[in-house]
């Protein structure tokens, strides 16, 4: 039957250098191996769990290899007996020689005892697996600081991917100005007003300017989408978030009450109902006090009160602010 190492090369390591423990020193020091480490896993092998049988082949195979390096094809305890033996029967036998019989032998060194040489080995064991359990540690380190490392880049690249794309829709809105024959620096002149105090003149100010320019379906998305950007500036404080929802609010309420240019009407108010989703959404999901979300609530309760302000699914989306921006990031 072919005996199989473990793949874990730890508990390889482990059963190696004890097999070579137990080959030289003997099954005492098995038995007090079994003692020391009784209820961990990692020694399961010697009370006949897995990989049992590589242990006991590993033993045999380190015993051999003793027996080899002595030339006397026995292990050591076999030839420390062997030669107690001999001593015995040489004292027994005897005098067979004339000459003077040979002067004293000098005993071979003896080992260091044996409860020294358990020790020994048990602290190596010891510190070999405490290298090892620090060593995973480190691993397990590197791992987090990988990770962190990945979300921070993971960071790094969606804000300059937003910063790109931002770059190139305002560069398209400008682009589309242009060729519209709109300034944007002069609307952006008539908004600053609105943007600093909200007054009623401000307000009225805006919302006669964009009825004066919003002439064609083109001009009405351009303008829509230049007071949408400017309340999705990065960092744009709520009050200017504010403001322009308020002028969105006149100039689309001044849409619903006007009979005159119906269709140009009508036009301008389906854009600023595509802007003014992700305006008061984002509004809603920055807010930082409970005066500022009263005043959007104030706000959504008033529109949902007039029928013919939003339709029900403006509406609905106007109360579903995460998904509703969702969408529009998508």
């Amino acid at each position: 039957m072919e005996v199989v190492p473990p793949n874990d090369i730890e508990l390889r390591n482990i059963i190696d250098k004890l097999a070579e423990f137990v080959a030289r020193n003997g099954p005492e020091f098995e038995s007090m191996t079994k003692t020391k480490q009784k209820g961990n896993a990692k020694f399961a092998f010697l009370y006949g769990g897995e990989y049992y049988n590589y242990y006991q082949y590993k033993v045999a195979t380190k015993q051999q290899a003793l027996m080899k390096q002595q030339g006397g094809g026995m292990n050591p305890f076999n030839q420390q007996q062997q030669q107690n033996q001999q001593s015995q029967n040489s004292n027994q036998m005897p005098q067979i020689w004339s000459n003077p019989p040979p002067g004293p032998q000098v005993a071979p060194q003896q080992p260091p005892p044996q409860p020294a040489i358990n020790a020994q080995i048990a602290a190596q064991i010891e510190a070999i697996t405490t290298q090892q359990n620090a060593l995973r540690e480190q691993i397990r380190q590197s791992d987090i600081n990988l990770q962190a490392q990945h979300g921070v880049l993971l960071q790094q690249q969606q804000v300059q991917i937003d910063e790109a794309v931002t770059r190139a829709q305002n560069d398209a809105l400008v682009k589309q100005s242009d060729e519209h024959k709109i300034s944007l620096s002069d609307f952006d002149a008539i908004l600053q007003p609105i943007i600093d105090s909200c007054t009623k003149d401000s307000i009225s100010n805006g919302k006669g300017w964009i009825l004066q320019h919003c002439t064609d379906s083109g001009k009405c998305q351009i303008i829509s989408q230049y007071l949408l950007r400017k309340a999705l500036i990065a960092g744009v404080l709520f009050a200017q978030k504010l403001h322009l929802i308020y002028l969105v609010n006149d100039v689309i309420h001044h849409c619903n009450a006007s009979s005159s240019i119906r269709k140009r009407n009508d036009e301008l108010k389906k854009c600023l109902e595509g802007a003014v989703i992700p305006m008061f959404c984002n509004a809603q999901i920055t807010t930082a006090t409970d005066e500022q979300r009263a005043k959007l609530t104030k706000l959504l309760s008033l529109w949902e009160s007039k029928g013919n302000f939003f339709d029900a699914c403006v509406i609905s989306k106007l109360k579903s602010p995460p998904s509703s921006l969702q969408e529009y990031q998508n």
